[in-house]
């Protein structure tokens, strides 16, 4: 009777201890979902951000060039008042 009793004693530690060990695994679990989903986000967010940028940059490229030709023009015209 005794041994029945210490092992169904030893039995009930280990089944406590496995649900301690479920319980942290499980909450473990959780933490981690939480950060990737954080992450997503952030993924996310600086995707948007690159696609903002990257319109920006065109946009810029384009006033670029645009400026860049009529200043060309300018000074075609400055020289060739210079010139008379």
């Amino acid at each position: 009777m005794n041994a029945i009793k210490k092992r169904l004693q030893t039995l009930k530690i280990e089944k406590d201890l496995a649900m301690d060990r479920a319980d942290m695994c499980d909450q473990q679990a959780k933490e981690a979902n939480r950060r990737e989903e954080k992450l997503r986000d952030e993924v996310r967010e600086l995707a948007k951000k690159l696609v903002q940028m990257e319109r920006d940059l065109e946009l810029n490229k384009a006033q670029l060039e645009k400026s860049n030709r009529d200043l060309e023009k300018k000074e075609r015209v400055y020289i060739v008042v210079g010139n008379r």
